[in-house]
Order: structure tokens, then sequence, then C-alpha cells
């Protein structure tokens, strides 16, 4: 999985993600008008569906959230 080893996606395994590209393929049409089968009109639509089914479901990254810490736990030190 690549969120726990990040160093999959790098060329030098490094583990930093410098820049990034997502492509979607489409067909495109291959008429000027401004009917449905149209250039103008397929690129919208490629555009619209790849922000609907790509970029719109992103979050921002949360890491989890810390462990309790068990009171019975006599390894813990106290300061």
């Amino acid at each position: 999985m690549v969120q726990s080893d990040p160093k999959k996606l790098t060329a030098r395994g490094s583990g930093t993600l410098d820049t990034f590209t997502l492509q979607c393929s489409s067909t495109m049409g291959t008429k000027r008008s401004g009917m449905g089968s149209g250039f103008v009109h397929s690129v919208t639509c490629a555009v619209d569906s790849f922000y609907a089914d790509v970029l719109q479901p992103l979050r921002e990254w949360v890491p989890a959230a810390p462990h309790p810490v068990d009171p019975d736990d006599t390894s813990v030190n106290e300061h």
C-alpha cells in the first residue's frame, strides 16, 4: 500500500513527493458545432467528470489519533 510506504512512488526512494500528475483519457468530439458530439461539449464533459470522480473526493490527510495511556501501566515515567 502506498500510504504505508510512499517510497514506492519515488524514483530514488527518497519518500518525498514534490509533484505528481493525474491523467484521465476520454473520447473527444470531432465536430466544432455546439451539438452533443462537438469538441467543446466533450471537453466540458471530460473536465466535469474528472473533477467529480477524482478531485472532489480528495481530502486532506489527517494523522491517526494518539492511543490513550493506560493509567495502570507502570512503564510510563511520571515527572
